[in-house]
Parts: structure tokens; C-alpha cells; sequence
């Protein structure tokens, strides 16, 4: 009678320790999840919050890979102009081709995602004509007073004429890193 007794015992405490052995297992991948790399539609980084399980040591490992990471996407981002006018011409280029990957490229790393989808909406809507026409209005650009690593393309109005009012503005900024020109904003 005490041997059947057992039997049952066993597979009970085998199922458990099976049981166990996967509750840890998930626990510890969810723990060494590395962090998304994601972009809210203004380009600034959507930084997730702590998850319950971790402890706040764990989460703060996190952020700094995180942080490292972006750092070297940002070092390798080498797509680009030498000058600022190199830059804004070919992104102009790859709109008139139609190529809205390619135009998105000349962006900063963490609008290019965003860019593309934008892009691709304007194409199949027939609004990159427009943007393409006030893109083509841009008379001449500056650097910002004091800086050789920001520029700034501007469109004075539709005669061309300076009447004191800015109707668009494309920020370009150097990447440190690479030395190229990439659009910060349009």
C-alpha cells in the first residue's frame, strides 16, 4: 500500500519541478530582454518602463545599452552630403525619382523610419509634388549665427521676395561622428 502511495508522489513532484524549471527559465529571458530601440513620431527615444521584475540595477544596464547602442547607430550612420547643399540636392533628387527609401536616408537616424512611412503616404496621396515644388523654392540657406554644425534652408515666400516672413524652414544638422549632413527636420 505505501509503494502505490508513492507513485502518484512522483509524478506530482516531477510535474512541479518540470513546472518550476519553466517558470524560471521564462523569467530569466524576460529579465535579459534587451530594451526596443523606438522613435515616437517627433524622432525622440521611447524610453519603456522598469517592468516589474527587474530590479531597478537590471533596468538601469538596460538604458545604458540602450544608450550605447543608439550612440553606434548614430557613429554609423554615413549616408549623407559633405555639405549641406549636398545633402538637401540629393534628398531633392530621390523625390523627384519617386525613391522616398532613398530620400528617407538623408535623414537623421532616429526620423528615418518615420520619414519613409510619411513619404510613402505623400507619393501615393500626390503630395510629394508639392513638398517636391516648395522643396525647389528654397532660394539659399545660412548656418545658424555661431555654429558650423547646424544649417538652415529657407523659403521666403511665393515671389521669391524677401517680405519678412519665413514660410518653411529645413534644419540640417552634421553628424559629429561621420562628418555627413542629415536632415533634422522639414
Amino acid at each position: 500500500m505505501i509503494i502505490r502511495n508513492m507513485k502518484p508522489r512522483k509524478k506530482y513532484f516531477i510535474g512541479g519541478f518540470l513546472v518550476l524549471v519553466l517558470a524560471i527559465g521564462v523569467f530569466l529571458m524576460l529579465q535579459n530582454r534587451e530594451l526596443e530601440v523606438n522613435f515616437d513620431e517627433n524622432g525622440v527615444l521611447v524610453v519603456p518602463e522598469k517592468e516589474w521584475f527587474e530590479s531597478q540595477t537590471q533596468f538601469n544596464k538596460k538604458l545604458v545599452d540602450l544608450f550605447d547602442r543608439l550612440e553606434e547607430m548614430k557613429a554609423q550612420d554615413d549616408f549623407g552630403g559633405e555639405t549641406p547643399q549636398e545633402t538637401f540636392d540629393a534628398f531633392v533628387e530621390a523625390l523627384k525619382a519617386g525613391d522616398t527609401d532613398l530620400a528617407s536616408r538623408y535623414f537623421v537616424f532616429n526620423k528615418q523610419e518615420q520619414m519613409a512611412e510619411e513619404l510613402a503616404i505623400g507619393k501615393e496621396n500626390g503630395n510629394l509634388d508639392l513638398l517636391i515644388g516648395d522643396l525647389e523654392r528654397v532660394i539659399d540657406g545660412r548656418f545658424y549665427f555661431g555654429r558650423d554644425d547646424k544649417y538652415e534652408f529657407v523659403v521666403i515666400g511665393n515671389s521669391g521676395e524677401w517680405n519678412g516672413i519665413v514660410e518653411f524652414s529645413y534644419n540640417l544638422v552634421r553628424n559629429p561622428d561621420t562628418k555627413v549632413w542629415k536632415i533634422e527636420s522639414l
